[in-house]
């Protein structure tokens, strides 16, 4: 007998609740995973770069640099002018209007971090054999 489980094709998951957050977000927080990109933006934008946040997180730089970019996509304007050579990251005028608008909301977007790591720990299912 062959059992059907659902397959996990990539495609983003929608997130309840889009409503909670304000219209500038909704590109960004659609999604489960989404909602990772403006926390950890927000929590990354306290910095002085990118790399001092990858530091102190433990996360990878390389897993940090596209989720930026991602957000950035979404939102359609770039949030951050990167650090170099000796001086700070900086954020540009529309991100400091992300910040400011999406700081009211950031325990929300850690909320949905937890519900995302839940969510990722369940690996993509195919077609068993029972």
């Amino acid at each position: 007998m062959e059992l059907k489980l659902p397959l996990v094709t990539g495609h983003p998951v929608e997130a309840p609740g889009l409503d909670r957050f304000p219209a500038l977000l909704h590109p960004a927080v659609r999604t489960f995973a989404g909602r990772l990109r403006p926390h950890r933006f927000l929590q990354a934008a306290n910095y002085p770069s990118l790399a001092a946040y990858c530091r102190d997180s433990g996360m990878s730089p390389s897993a940090l640099a596209p989720q930026i970019q991602h957000l950035e996509r979404d939102l359609q304007g770039q949030l951050l002018i990167r650090s170099q050579h000796g001086h700070r990251m900086r954020l540009t005028d529309f991100g400091e209007k992300v910040l400011f608008t999406a700081h009211p909301y950031a325990d929300q977007l850690d909320i949905s971090e937890e519900r995302n790591r839940k969510d990722e720990g369940d690996g993509a299912r195919s077609t068993t054999r029972v």
